[in-house]
């Protein structure tokens, strides 16, 4: 995209891929989406109208929260980043489809008057705090009517976007747990990537440790790895800790070692 951009006569003063999706922007407007993949949740400011531009990746695996009044708008990546400005109210109205399922669906939060923008959508809000949303992608329309896949193909795509996702500008690694998806990608980044790096996590209970599963696939290739050992203590002491950094309590006992 850089390079694209660059053919159009944009100038970049660094090397983040940050300056790219303003770049894109500035070439493209909205329609810029089309051409990002991966996770990314994005607000553009416009001096020319003061309008705010905000994008949230098509699967909506980075948070994108707001609120919206009479009177102002305000965003943020994290629930916290509220908690200054209003008092925590608990929106009991979705409490009890987060326990079931571990997601809220829709716009609300489990924090009343705190929204999230969609997945896969795009918001607009003009200087006067008229808001527009609209959808961008749909799962089920994309591939809703495939029947049919090859494998090749899947084998391609795959391979294709771990190899993408190691184009930054900072460094990178697997947390590998010894499972089908970390090993897999494991597998495909260290055979293009020298000294790749991966982190896994052991646990005293022999029941939840998987890593004899993990040193398979370190042995296999060769990886530059770390382990880190977790057990009830880590438990006790940080299951808080974890509550605050994920804005929202803990709904699977993975989510602690992650």
């Amino acid at each position: 995209l850089k390079q694209k951009l660059k053919n159009s006569g944009h100038v970049f003063q660094t090397t983040s891929d940050t300056e790219v999706v303003l770049k894109g922007y500035v070439e493209w407007g909205e329609r810029c989406i089309e051409h990002f993949s991966g996770m990314f949740s994005i607000v553009v400011y416009d001096h020319k109208d003061g309008s705010l531009t905000l994008l949230r990746d098509h699967l909506g695996i980075k948070p994108l929260y707001y609120i919206l009044n009479d009177k102002e708008f305000i965003f943020a990546s994290e629930i916290k980043a509220f908690f200054n400005y209003m008092p925590f109210s608990l929106n009991e109205d979705v409490l009890l489809e987060y326990i079931a399922f571990g997601s809220i669906q829709g716009e609300q939060t489990l924090v009343q008057k705190i929204k999230q923008l969609r997945p896969g959508h795009i918001a607009r809000v003009a200087r006067d705090l008229r808001f527009m949303t609209y959808r961008y992608f749909d799962l089920r329309e994309t591939y809703g009517q495939v029947s049919v896949f090859d494998t090749r193909e899947i084998k391609e795509v795959v391979a294709r976007n771990i190899i993408s996702h190691t184009r930054c500008d900072v460094g990178y690694g697997a947390q590998l747990s010894g499972g089908l998806d970390s090993s897999l990608i494991t597998a495909i980044a260290s055979k293009n990537l020298n000294g790749f790096k991966t982190f896994g996590v052991s646990q005293l209970c022999d029941e939840l440790d998987e890593s004899h599963y993990q040193m398979q696939v370190v042995k296999h290739y060769g990886t530059d790895h770390q382990n880190f050992k977790i057990d009830a203590h880590h438990y006790r002491e940080d299951l808080v800790k974890s509550i605050w950094m994920y804005d929202y309590p803990n709904h699977h006992p993975s989510i602690l070692p992650s």
